[in-house]
This record gives C-alpha cells, structure tokens and sequence, in this order.
C-alpha cells in the first residue's frame, strides 16, 4: 500500500486517486483538511459512494468522485476541471500492472497534462517486476497472475527491472526519484509477520516512483 506518510509529508491538499476501487484512503483523518478526488468508472464511483453513505452517512465534504476514464485525456479533464490552484498529488495503487505498455503510455500523458496544467507530483507504488509474478507460482492454487479471471496474460504488462521502469516513465516526460515502499513504516505495517517469506523478500525490495514532469 502506498504510505500515507508521503502525502502527509509533502502536504498535499489536492489529491487524486486514480483507479480508486474499494480504497478507503480518502477516509484518513489525514485528509480531512484537503481536497480528495476519487476517479473511477462511473459504476465503480456509484458503489463507492454508495458503501461511503452507508458508513458514514453521508459523503464527507472534502471527498469528490469523478466518474472518467483514466486512460480518456478528454473525459478525465472534465473531470477534474473543479480543481483548484493547488498543487495536484496523483496517486495511482494495483493499476499499472492490468495496462499494457502502450496503455500506460496514454496514462502517463494524461498524468502529465494534469501536472503540467496544475503543478504537482505522481505518486505511485505499481512498479511490477516480472520476476516477481513468475516467482508467485500457484503452489497453493491461487492464480496470482488473476490470467483465468482476466481472460488474458499480464506478463508483458511487468516491468523488467527498475531501471527499465525508470526509463520508461522518463520517455513519457517525467523526472523520477525512488525509495523503498517500507521506509519509515516497516515497524507499523502489523500484518507483515503474517507474510511469506517470499512476499517479504518482494516487499523489501519494492519501490515508490515518485514523479514530475520534466518541462525543460
């Protein structure tokens, strides 16, 4: 999961989640003082705000839904065209793995054009080795590659190393740094001892790609 921490270090104030599922980020108390913006498909945003009513209520005032497709420049800047001055914090978590190569493309261009349009920074922890998915075999049943779910392969939607993910999003126009997804929180993560071996030693060497654009 991406750290909380991070957002809360760099105070971000306009956050948009992309691909936002079940998430229940928003709903930190953390956030409670920033503009949170949720993007999904538009029957994904119904059950969501349908499962946030049924918690609490009501929708919180600082949480906003966008019903778009991430991948439709268009769709997606009308949108999010409530957004304010504020710098934009893009987070993305579990979607770069289901795009291919010429889909996160479009991704990272349309990323791009929203930092470009309010300044601010990408976010995102989906830096998917393949080595990783060919390590999880199904010793126990459990099809990790989700193929027979999917109805499709996503070995060619991994990443070969870091460095060809860094490359990657430097091609897009993006200027990265990294750091490892457990800094800071290994010692909180309480579900850790619970874990594999195997899951443990990949956690480890996960990282967070944090990302802007590179205007030069």
């Amino acid at each position: 999961a991406l750290p909380i921490c991070i957002l809360v270090e760099r105070q971000a104030r306009q956050i948009v989640e992309l691909a936002s599922v079940y998430s229940p980020r928003a709903l930190d108390p953390a956030f409670q003082g920033a503009r949170y913006v949720e993007v999904d498909l538009s029957k994904m945003i119904e059950r969501k705000r349908a499962i946030v009513t049924a918690l609490l209520g009501s929708i919180p005032d600082h949480l906003q839904f966008c019903s778009a497709n991430v991948l439709d420049r268009d769709e997606l800047s009308r949108g999010l065209a409530h957004l304010g001055n504020a710098p934009v914090a893009v987070i993305a978590e579990g979607l770069l793995r289901y795009l291919t190569f010429e889909e996160k493309t479009l991704l990272a261009g349309n990323v791009r054009h929203i930092l470009s349009t309010h300044g601010g920074v990408w976010i995102t922890p989906d830096i998917h080795l393949r080595k990783w998915a060919l390590e999880r075999r199904p010793e126990d049943g459990v099809d990790w590659n989700f193929q027979e779910q999917l109805g499709r392969d996503l070995n060619p939607n991994y990443f070969d190393s870091f460095a060809h993910a860094r490359s990657f999003f430097e091609g897009c126009g993006f200027r990265v740094e990294e750091q490892p997804l457990l800094e800071g929180i290994w010692e909180r993560v309480v579900s850790l001892p619970l874990a594999s071996p195997e899951f443990l030693a990949e956690l480890e060497h996960r990282r967070i790609f944090i990302m802007t654009p590179d205007l030069a």
